[in-house]
């Protein structure tokens, strides 16, 4: 179609030129078409100079730009596949040097260019245009490049495992622009008007549809031509480009022909213009196709034709997996014409296509062999990211040319990135090698070392390794902003503070507008809680640097709704909507802060103008019915009308998205459905309260609990329901705080409303608090008033345990209860099995029709007294457990069986475990391998509860592929690797508790457990625990909180109840050594060397792994003692190391240290740095609970010091020794030969102190202290 276009974009026009020799990639060629032998292809050098590669892997952007500029705009011979990989160079190189304006001047002079690829210069200038903030002008040369952006969508359809994009679909089949087609999930799809026009031809069909998983959709439009071509000839120039994130399908309206060749009515669709199965990111004419080339499949395209007068129909079908779906079109060459207005004249287009002879395409063949491909798809990508092409050019041409061998396999390198899939594969392995071999090749490659900073820093986490190379790339280029940027960022690792902003106050003098510099001053300044300053920079980054920065906008809009910015948050909002009008991102948000302000209609307009563009969206269609509940409340006079329609918001939603249980059950809530065991049940307790009222005030406590009633009621699917209603009485002002408002108990997986909040006051009078949704707010209260308060708690979804039940509800609380009510409505369809422990009464049962009611009732229970170390409260008050299974041999085969698929091994975890075994023997060893690699390679992520709430498995093969895990997710590729090895490993269920008490784990309920490790079996039946969670624990250093737990191993046959052996406190020690030098002014010097083992040996390296915390952490820890206590010379072995002994020395120097009398005699303590173990441990006289002690451990401490010449010690004091069941303790001073030392330590073997035996080891503990409070005297 012509239009009036800029110089640029004269150039951007395609004209017809010759096939190159190529080979097609999509359509196979006729014999006649075979292209000619390829010629041998070129090195790096002959592709943009041996200049540029040089400066380009030292880390010098600004030369390499030069040197590629100045390529460009000479009269090269550059293939296509050359020039648009050197037009991404330059692009990146650009923004390596900070200089877009730069750019924009170089991109608008060039003018030599192969014809094919003239579009993706102009590509560029425009994207450098939006980068540079001139959105008006980019927009205008936008135009220039023939975007189709009338368009109609329909969809999704369902494309599980991409069969529905494999298969033809019914608007291929009967294709009808009025009709209403059966899409994904049963909904009805029909075509409608794209609603806003895309910016640079991106259609987001991702934030259009839902599902926008495993689908398809389908765009379709018209051209409408006013004139046959007057030369037939040109007509060749019409191309066809696309870019997409996933498979597409280019038609043009075309008749289908039968096997007997008659045309087949309604199938006007068969003209296969453009194809592609990739799955990639998005990129810029990733594939084209052209019209009127010789047929080159005549079985499946039939003959030639091109678009003709009159209307011409373009329909588009566009796939995804998961993660982003976006399109862009492009018709180029087009004879005067326009495109549809109306569906109408699309279906007229449908109607004209259905009498026109069958089309034939040749679609834009791909290079076979040449370095120019392997560029093109390391720069600008056109396959699916996990296609080897480039890593096969590059592997044969490694060696080719001697002088550029260093960028040769630098490229491999890039080529060798691995897939998602791939993650921690052998690829990743490989990768690091070949940059290793680019640095021997070329010591001066500062690109080589940043990468390998990279892989440090986010494939392993070595912050060593990667401050390392980090550090070399900006020492070998010091003016390479990157380098510099990531070597900051790697101090972050390592908690650098002071030297970060030292480099970060130089990078700011020396590149004030670089965007890189700015996005990562504004993150820093974040960090460390400057908001303001780091806005500021954020903002400076889009004014003077990059205005497309999503990361620096999308902070920006984030803090402006976190302190309720309106027109702050709507500015950024407005500003990232004009790059991507289809941005749906900033809505949430936005209509929190206009409903946390009370801006309502605001507030509904954002939900409108989010369902306009996607009116299947479950969340907005949701959250448009909040704002219609919130706008309830605020209009009395409209409220019955504005709740109606919330209620059918909200219905809509769940029509949307029908798994939405929480919906289901939030409907019942606020449609104001009473549930029927709620209406049988639950009691008026309006007496107890007034009653309550009357009794004297204890202040003691914040507030008593008056009443405590839960109703749950457990549905056959093991789902439950719980309606709760509470009454409290203030007692203090602490009270008075903590009951101001009060949440619903509802987890993950939960829905909760509060159906009923009122206070009343001592006089017997009453005031409404306010209920919002799933929490209650109350007026302000005063002492002696009562708060009641009523919530419905339902679960949205079964959880991971399937149709598994289970409850743990203490009875007591930490305040007094003057009553306690326990109500199980349970399915006489399903069995429960209850356990009651500490005393809880026997249930009272009931007939309830179809369901047995078990009550639980108690009355004035005392309140259970805290104090430091006590078990938990499960433990010490009375309890109920109920739970559907009886034993834990059942419960362990059918978790095991929900288990299992996650544990099958892949193609790929075979070979790393193959890799990891290779040489080894011993099953230990091979062991000990696979722990290493899961330990230090997959990285933990802990927000994760295991409760019957929250659990999301991943396959074993996905935590592979991700390389990140929680507890579970770690023992489980643990337990499969080993499987691999030929090593038995189950995986293990358990607390993780360092202080445990008396587990009581009878009862089968997940409730008993918070995290996941594996066991492993050897051959001579021996039981190794190990946890991949313990990032510093070697394999032979089970972590503290681990150890002598109560567990289930989760076998084939059923669970097993064990208890893991408790580690002997000498296998856990600690060992100080130093020596003391006296210094004037009662200060004086230790010389210390730390070394620990066992699980000891995995706090020393945690604690002091970053460098840049190990002097602020030490002296904190004397400063205890010593205040003003000054660390230096600290050294450390490797500490991310787990496979060997972590050692440190440091000097530390403390003020007040000892004292002089008026003779010059020196007075000090024992002990400088006191263990205080009753201050720790004992502080009070007598405990009403018993003592819990953590983990084994032993620490031993020795300091030397010779006496000063002439000088002699006193007297020695007696040395102190005790044992008794929970522990060994010594304090022992030594003389000899001038030489003293002081010997302390302890071995704390765990468990539990009676409180009866509280006051006998609080004796031992003073007894201990005392002596290390001894004073030793040394006379002059």
């Amino acid at each position: 179609m012509q239009r009036p276009i800029a110089k640029l974009a004269l150039l951007a026009a395609l004209a017809l030129t010759p096939l190159l020799p190529f080979r097609p990639s999509t359509v196979p060629a006729l014999a006649q078409d075979k292209p000619e032998s390829l010629a041998p292809a070129q090195a790096p050098a002959a592709a943009f100079g041996q200049e540029f590669w040089n400066h380009y892997l030292q880390g010098n952007p600004a030369a390499a730009y030069q040197a590629l500029a100045a390529l460009l705009k000479s009269r090269h011979s550059l293939s296509i596949d050359e020039h648009r990989a050197a037009l991404a160079l330059l692009r990146n190189l650009a923004l390596e040097t900070g200089d877009l304006a730069r750019l924009k001047g170089d991109l608008a002079a060039l003018e030599t260019a192969p014809e094919r690829s003239m579009a993706a210069q102009t590509f560029e200038y425009t994207q450098n245009l939006r980068r540079l903030g001139l959105q008006g002008e980019a927009d205008r040369l936008s135009e220039s490049l023939d975007y189709v952006t009338d368009w109609w969508v329909c969809g999704p359809f369902a494309n599980e495992r991409g069969q529905g994009f494999s298969d033809v679909l019914e608007p291929e089949s009967r294709l009808d622009a009025h009709a209403a087609y059966t899409g994904k999930d049963g909904q009805s799809c029909s075509f409608r008007r794209l609603p806003l026009k895309p910016v640079d031809g991106v259609v987001d069909l991702g934030a259009l549809l839902r599902p926008n998983t495993e689908a398809v959709a389908y765009l379709i439009t018209a051209v409408y031509l006013d004139s046959e071509p007057a030369d037939k000839e040109k007509t060749a120039n019409v191309s066809v480009s696309v870019g997409s994130d996933g498979p597409f399908r280019v038609f043009l309206g075309a008749a289908h022909r039968d096997a007997d060749g008659q045309v087949a009515t309604g199938k006007p669709v068969s003209g296969v213009a453009l194809e592609s199965e990739a799955e990639r990111k998005l990129g810029f004419d990733q594939n084209e196709s052209w019209m009127g080339w010789r047929n080159a499949d005549p079985e499946r395209l039939g003959g030639t034709h091109v678009f003709t007068k009159g209307w011409n129909l373009v329909l588009v079908k566009s796939a995804v997996s998961e993660g982003p779906w976006r399109i862009r079109v492009r018709v180029s060459s087009l004879p005067r014409g326009r495109f549809a207005r109306t569906l109408d004249e699309v279906q007229e287009a449908i109607r004209a296509s259905s009498t026109r002879d069958p089309l034939g395409f040749l679609q834009s063949p791909v290079p076979g062999g040449q370095l120019g491909e392997a560029l093109v798809e390391l720069f600008a990508p056109s396959l699916d990211r996990s296609d080897g092409t480039a890593r096969r050019i590059l592997t044969a041409l490694q060696d080719s040319v001697p002088e550029a061998r260093a960028a040769l396999r630098f490229l491999l390198a890039e080529a060798s990135k691995s897939s998602v899939r791939e993650a921690s594969g052998r690829e990743e392995n490989k990768r690091r090698e070949l940059l290793e071999q680019v640095l021997k090749l070329d010591p001066k490659a500062a690109r080589a070392a940043l990468e390998l900073a990279k892989y440090y820093s986010a494939t392993f986490r070595n912050p060593t390794e990667a401050d390392r190379y980090a550090r070399m790339a900006a020492a070998l280029a010091p003016r390479w902003v990157e380098a510099r940027v990531f070597a900051a960022r790697v101090a972050t690792m390592k908690g650098l503070n002071g030297e970060i902003e030292r480099e970060l106050s130089a990078l700011l003098a020396e590149f004030p507008d670089h965007p890189a510099v700015l996005r990562f001053a504004g993150y820093y300044r974040g960090l460390r809680g400057d908001y303001r300053g780091s806005d500021e920079l954020f903002a400076r980054c889009l004014a003077k640097g990059d205005a497309t920065d999503d990361y620096c906008r999308e902070r920006l809009f984030s803090r402006a709704v976190e302190r309720l910015d309106a027109q702050a948050a709507l500015t950024h909002a407005t500003e990232t909507r004009r790059l991507n009008p289809f941005e749906l991102d900033t809505t949430p948000g936005l209509i929190r802060l206009y409903l946390a302000r009370g801006d309502l209609d605001l507030a509904m307009a954002e939900c409108e103008r989010a369902l306009g563009l996607c009116p299947r969206d479950d969340n907005f269609l949701a959250l448009r019915g909040e704002v219609l509940l919130a706008m309830s409340v605020a209009r009395p006079s409209e409220a019955a009308a504005l709740r109606a329609r919330a209620v059918e918001s909200y219905r809509e939603a769940l029509k949307a998205n029908p798994n939405r249980a929480d919906l289901a059950r939030y409907l019942e809530f606020i449609a104001d459905d009473k549930p029927e065991w709620e209406i049988k049940l639950q009691e008026n307790i309006e007496a107890r309260i007034l009653d309550a009222l009357k009794r004297p005030l204890d202040s003691n406590d914040p507030y008593r609990i008056v009443y405590r009633d839960e109703i749950t009621v457990v549905n056959e699917d093991g789902t439950r329901s719980i309606y709760s209603q509470y009454a409290y009485r203030v007692c203090n002002d602490d009270g008075r705080e903590l009951l101001s408002s009060l949440g619903a108990p509802a987890y993950e997986e939960q829905q909760g409303r509060c159906v009923g909040a009122r206070v009343y006051r001592a006089d017997g009078s009453t005031e409404e608090g306010r209920r919002v949704r799933e929490s209650a707010e109350f007026p302000p209260l005063r002492l002696g008033d009562v708060v009641q308060v009523r919530f419905r708690v339902s679960d949205t979804a079964q959880s991971f345990f399937g149709d598994f039940f289970g409850a743990m509800e203490p009875l007591a609380d930490y305040v007094p209860v003057d009553e306690v009510r326990l109500v199980y409505v349970l399915p006489k369809t399903r069995r429960f099995h209850e356990y009651l422990v500490n005393g809880a009464k026997a249930r009272q049962e009931r007939d309830g029709g179809s369901h047995a009611i078990w009550t639980y009732h108690a009355l004035s229970l005392p309140k259970v007294v805290y104090e430091p170390s006590m078990p938990p409260l499960r433990q010490v008050a009375p309890t109920v457990q109920i739970s559907t299974y009886e034993n834990w041999s059942d419960w362990g085969r059918w978790y095991y069986n929900l288990i299992r698929r996650q544990l099958e091994p892949t193609t790929e975890m075979r070979a790393k475990v193959a890799e990891l075994i290779q040489g080894k023997t011993d099953e230990r060893e091979k062991a000990r391998a696979i722990y290493h690699w899961v330990v230090t390679s997959v990285r933990y992520n802990a927000d994760w509860h295991f409760g019957v709430h929250g659990y999301k498995p991943f396959t074993a093969g996905a935590i592979f592929e991700r390389c990140i895990g929680d507890c579970k997710d770690k023992a489980i590729l643990m337990v499969t690797m080993l499987g691999v090895a030929g090593i038995k490993a189950y995986p293990v269920i358990i607390n993780l508790e360092e202080y445990r008490g008396r587990e009581d784990i009878t009862l089968p309920l997940p409730h008993h457990f918070n995290h996941a490790i594996a066991c492993i079996e050897f051959s001579d039946g021996r039981l190794h625990y190990v946890d991949g969670t313990a990032t510093f624990n070697g394999f032979d250093e089970l972590p503290g909180a681990d150890a002598g737990a109560h567990v289930i191993i989760i076998k084939p046959e059923g669970g097993v109840r064990a208890q893991i052996p408790a580690v002997p406190a000498e296998l856990n020690r600690n060992e100080t050594r130093a020596t003391l030098e006296f210094l004037p002014q009662g200060r004086a010097r230790l010389t210390v060397t730390e070394t620990a083992t066992g699980d000891r040996a995995s706090y020393l390296r945690g604690t002091y792994l970053r460098e840049g915390e190990r002097v602020k952490r030490l002296e904190a820890y004397w400063a205890r003692h010593k205040p003003g206590a000054k660390v230096s010379e600290v050294q450390t072995n490797d500490l991310s190391d787990i496979n060997s002994q972590p050692r440190m020395s440091y000097v530390v120097e403390l003020p007040d240290a000892y004292t002089l009398d008026a003779r010059g005699n020196i007075e000090m303590r024992v002990a400088l740095d006191p263990l205080d173990w009753v201050k720790n441990l004992a502080p009070q006289t007598s405990r009403r609970t018993d003592l819990l002690l953590g983990a084994p451990r032993s620490w031993r401490c020795d300091v030397s010091f010779a006496l000063p010449a002439g000088a002699r010690l006193e007297s020695v004091p007696d040395p102190f020794a005790a044992e008794n069941t929970w522990g060994r303790f010594q304090v022992k001073v030594e003389a000899r030969d001038g030489q003293v030392t002081i010997s302390r330590g302890f071995d704390q073997f765990g468990g539990v102190i009676p409180r009866d035996r509280y006051a006998e080891v609080r004796k031992l503990l003073s007894e201990h202290d005392r002596a290390e409070a001894a004073i030793l005297r040394i006379l002059r």
